[in-house]
């Protein structure tokens, strides 16, 4: 393969994977999971995935200015008392309930 056909092939990749992430984000496919997670529909389905360390990290809470472990350094912004208590995503603070309308709003085009 080619250097030109190998950076095609990782772009039509990528692009094939962010369709089937967006699709995954509408049906929700994961909710149980994203609901255990404490995170919103954007969180879960397109930012989650990155590169994280596998140590324990502490971190504080944003909210309650408590400290915590979490078991990789991927850490959230709000402990889940927080998070739940006040409908926020645990990793980026969105209110959950907007970002779910926004989710379930028709869609253009």
């Amino acid at each position: 393969m080619s250097r030109l056909d190998h950076d095609t092939f990782f772009s039509v990749r990528a692009i094939r994977n962010h369709r089937k992430r967006m699709s995954d984000m509408d049906k929700d496919a994961s909710r149980k999971q994203r609901g255990v997670e404490g995170t919103c529909h954007l969180c879960f389905y397109l930012r989650g995935g990155g590169i994280v360390g596998q140590g324990f990290t502490e971190y504080t809470c944003r909210s309650c200015d408590e400290t915590f472990m979490h078991p990789n350094t991927g850490t959230p912004k709000l402990c889940s008392r927080c998070a739940t208590h006040q409908g926020r995503c645990s990793k980026c603070m969105a209110l959950l309930a907007e970002v779910e309308a926004e989710v379930e709003a028709p869609k253009e085009g």
